[in-house]
């Protein structure tokens, strides 16, 4: 690794300024080009990043094409993920991809083959994976002296409200709605710091569309490996944000969300494991991290692919009514 590691960003929305921000903070990281088909996002990332005309692409292949780079950041809608990934797999370069990592469970499972057969590293943008709440219930989870046998987990916020009308509403580039937006983070969330393997989930969704793409609430009901159940609700429709995961095993209760862990045994005692609030990484720091120790990064393409084909599965069942299984060999 140089003493500068160069990277290109592939869209330049909300998220592609974060994590250039990012990028322009660290010591050794540096953004030398940007891409995106947005004139303005384009006009916005030279100002904001002090790059030259030359520098601005309005096609990310004519970026991987010319500049000589070490790293990309995905931060462009849903669907193009998969064609970008794998682009910049193609120009041997490692990548730092927005959830999810595809829409598609089959693309995704490509990309996985791919990054786990090659000496790449993607890194997925899940920033709970990040959290010291999130670490610390991961622990507490496995430490943990009885099986799970039943979870649920829930995430709102007023999505439809602050997101309706824009791409992350617009099947043809998010993939669905809220659930594969917001609802992504909490199902990654919840398969992450328990370890469950999805089998099954039926689903009811409110579909604000005639064609029953673009939905504001999901109500998911899920079995996993080893006769466990557990449920996945998630609402755009609230006046606020919450989130929280209760994870129940044979001896205790543990509750989580992004700041706090509650455990509680079988006769209501609770305790409060201390969360270190002030080591979470940025995404780019840990991206870089795992780059220099050749770690496998917090966020991996498989536990994307993961969430992914829980989530495929789950619109399937909401719009045919039926329970679905999850692929998780897809072809």
């Amino acid at each position: 690794m140089s003493d500068n590691y160069l990277f290109g960003v592939v869209g330049y929305g909300w998220l592609g300024g974060v994590l250039a921000g990012q990028i322009r903070d660290h010591e050794r990281a540096k953004v030398v080009c940007v891409a995106d088909v947005s004139a303005e996002a384009r006009r916005r990332a030279g100002a904001e990043l002090d790059l030259p005309a030359r520098s601005l692409y309005e096609e990310y292949d004519d970026l991987l094409a010319t500049e000589e780079l070490d790293a990309v950041v995905v931060a462009t809608p849903h669907v193009f993920h998969h064609e970008q990934v794998a682009a910049a797999l193609d120009a041997e370069l490692d990548v730092l991809c927005e959830k999810p990592l595809c829409v598609e469970p089959r693309n995704a499972k490509e990309i996985v083959d791919r990054v786990e057969t090659s000496d790449r590293t993607v890194m997925l943008g899940y920033q709970r994976h990040l959290s010291g709440a999130y670490r610390t219930a991961r622990r507490r989870i496995a430490e943990s002296t009885g099986d799970i046998v039943y979870v649920d987990a829930e995430i709102t916020q007023p999505y439809m409200d602050l997101f309706g009308g824009t791409w992350r509403t617009d099947p043809e580039l998010s993939g669905g709605s809220v659930t594969y937006d917001t609802g992504n983070h909490l199902i990654d969330g919840l398969l992450w710091t328990t370890g469950l393997t999805p089998v099954s989930v039926s689903a009811e969704m409110a579909f604000e569309d005639g064609d029953r793409r673009v939905e504001s609430d999901a109500a998911l009901s899920v079995a996993f490996e080893g006769g466990v159940t557990g449920t996945v609700a998630v609402s755009g429709r609230t006046p606020r944000f919450t989130e929280r995961i209760r994870v129940w095993t044979e001896d205790e209760e543990i509750r989580f969300n992004e700041d706090e862990v509650v455990t509680l045994d079988e006769d209501g005692n609770e305790w409060r494991p201390r969360v270190d609030r002030g080591d979470d990484p940025t995404k780019v720091e840990a991206f870089v991290d795992a780059i220099e120790s050749g770690d496998e990064p917090p966020a991996t393409a498989r536990d994307s692919f993961r969430s992914v084909a829980l989530t495929a599965a789950a619109y399937e069942a909401a719009r045919t009514g039926r329970r679905v299984d999850v692929d998780l060999d897809p072809s």
